[in-house]
């Protein structure tokens, strides 16, 4: 997961702009700890500037960018090649912005430039038999009116909820139509997480054990 990215002047070393994605902010201590770090990085080899420094339980990265220094934190177990990718897409952009724009469009924008960046899909998966509630929940989502008769789900149905996002992470939902003609279309391998739906009915709670064996 990305917790924060850091704006800072390459010269000063004095911060632009930031976003936070994670409820506790990353404290400046710790950014002013690995600018150190990179310094030092630096004065041994210009090619170490470009490796990620982990610090405690974060780790970084940075990019130039014309005159600013760009900064991801994120957790330990983020891959390092998802990353470096990000980092260096959004380095191109912000060193394009940076030659052509003001400080206070970067600062005023800075969030909006840099969440095509950011954002990985978090797929999820909604499973259970026809009727049980699935496509009702999908709609309460959404903002949607839950349908008032039940009307089968042919396939699936998908929805990227823009306004959910936890972390770094963009939420996408998919509902499967729970019938067992439909079982050989469910390609389960994209699913990040399940949430398995059923209702009181025996009937559904047994099929609903048989799922979590599926699974």
């Amino acid at each position: 997961m990305i917790y924060s990215t850091v704006l800072i002047n390459a010269a000063s070393r004095r911060k632009i702009a930031s976003s936070e994605y994670w409820a506790d902010p990353i404290p400046r201590a710790k950014i002013n700890k690995y600018l150190r770090e990179f310094n030092s990085l630096i004065e041994k080899s210009e090619r170490l500037k470009y490796k990620p420094a982990v610090l405690e339980e974060f780790k970084f990265f940075s990019r130039e960018c014309g005159t600013g220094i760009v900064i991801f934190v994120t957790d330990l177990h983020e891959p390092d090649d998802e990353i470096i990718n990000k980092i260096n897409r959004a380095a191109q952009s912000l060193r394009s912005i940076l030659s052509k724009e003001k400080i206070g469009y970067i600062k005023k924008n800075y969030d909006e430039i840099m969440s095509q960046y950011i954002y990985s899909p978090l797929v999820i998966a909604f499973v259970g038999e026809s009727g049980v509630g699935k496509t009702s929940l999908l709609h309460l989502l959404i903002g949607k009116q839950a349908p008032e008769e039940h009307i089968p789900t042919i396939s699936l149905n998908m929805e990227t909820l823009e306004e959910l996002r936890f972390g770094s992470y963009q939420i996408l939902v998919i509902d499967f139509a729970g019938d067992d003609q439909y079982e050989r279309m469910r390609d389960f391998t994209v699913i990040d997480m399940f949430f398995l739906i059923t209702d009181s009915s025996l009937k559904n709670i047994i099929s609903a054990k048989k799922c979590i064996l599926k699974l």
